[in-house]
């Protein structure tokens, strides 16, 4: 066993196993967050788990989230999408400027972890080259930078499966989270919108759609175009575009027209 592998064994020793009255709750919970179509190289249970982790991971259920992707790995040891679960995991909000501290490094564990075991398809091997990406050299690159890397890789395997619906909502929400305040064209917001609003109306039932409540405020926000100042001349009203006017020269100040 490599160096990866036993920083990785050691860290999920420390995360109590799933527990028995949670796995039997499953299906009940699973009808509460919506309900994800991921297929991935795992045998049958590992697949009914993974699905599971993945509605609760798009619902920012973080250490239910866990529990399921750790139940993957009990159900079938060779499964990598297992650990880029986990990995993404550890990453937590995407518009949050990404983990610090222990989540950083059970992170990069899991991401190392996933790419040691490897999968059999093209799509999978493009997964985890992205969340290797999202770990890679983090005790000295920001996590900006490789969010940036994340988002750039995750964008080839969009291209290449286009008609994949999760591949297509991470790079929509890569593209959200690395946008630039200083864009005032918005150009990453638009494309993700025009990725993301198709695929919430084929999917109702999805849980980006009916639980991720903060991903779309964060997106809505996204979209909202900064405020235009008004400089008002000293002898005139505000231009019209401004929707305010001078109010008395003793005031100073501005109200609403």
């Amino acid at each position: 066993m490599n160096s990866a592998s036993l920083r990785f064994a050691a860290l999920l020793a420390l995360v109590p196993a799933l527990p028995l009255a949670a796995q039997e709750h499953e299906h009940g919970f699973a009808e509460q967050v919506g309900h994800v179509t991921f297929p991935v190289s795992c045998n049958a249970e590992a697949q009914r788990h993974f699905e599971h982790g993945m509605a609760l991971l798009h619902s920012f259920w973080w250490d239910q989230a866990s529990a399921a992707f750790r139940a993957v790995i009990a159900a079938d040891s060779t499964c990598a999408m297992a650990y880029w679960g986990l990995a993404l995991n550890s990453w937590g909000n995407p518009f949050a400027g990404g983990p610090s501290g222990d989540n950083l490094q059970q992170g990069k564990a899991a991401a190392e972890r996933a790419m040691a075991l490897g999968a059999p398809t093209a799509r999978e091997r493009g997964l985890l080259a992205a969340a290797g990406a999202l770990y890679r050299n983090y005790e000295t690159a920001p996590n900006a930078s490789r969010l940036q890397a994340y988002s750039d890789t995750l964008r080839r395997v969009y291209r290449a499966y286009p008609g994949d619906a999760e591949v297509a909502m991470y790079y929509a929400l890569s593209l959200i989270a690395t946008a630039s305040p200083a864009d005032t064209t918005l150009a990453r917001q638009k494309r993700a919108a025009a990725i993301l609003n198709p695929l919430f109306r084929r999917f109702p039932e999805h849980p980006g759609r009916r639980s991720g409540s903060t991903r779309r405020v964060a997106m809505r926000r996204s979209l909202r175009p900064p405020p235009t100042p008004c400089i008002c001349p000293r002898t005139s009203s505000c231009a019209s575009a401004c929707g305010t006017r001078r109010s008395r020269r003793t005031s100073g100040r501005s109200r609403p027209a």
